[in-house]
C-alpha cells in the first residue's frame, strides 16, 4: 500500500515562495511560465506572484486513461 504524505496550503506556499527566490537570484528574467494541466495550475498561480510573470496554460483533451501504461 502506497503512504499518503499529506500536505499544508502553507506548506507548499512555503515552498513554492522558496523556489521563486532561487529562481529570481539566478539572474535570469523570464517572461512568462508554463502552467500544465493535471496539477499544476494551481502552483503556478502561487508562483506567478511571487515573479509577477503571466502564465500560459497548457492542457491535453482526450487523454488515455490514468490506469493505462504508457
Amino acid at each position: 500500500m502506497v503512504k499518503k504524505i499529506w500536505y499544508t496550503y502553507d506548506d507548499i506556499h512555503r515552498v513554492l515562495k522558496e523556489l521563486a527566490g532561487k529562481i529570481q537570484s539566478g539572474g535570469v528574467k523570464y517572461d512568462a511560465m508554463i502552467a500544465i494541466g493535471g496539477g499544476g495550475f494551481i502552483p503556478a498561480r502561487i508562483l506567478r506572484c511571487f515573479l509577477n510573470i503571466p502564465i500560459y496554460a497548457i492542457t491535453k483533451i482526450g487523454r488515455a486513461s490514468c490506469r493505462e501504461r504508457v
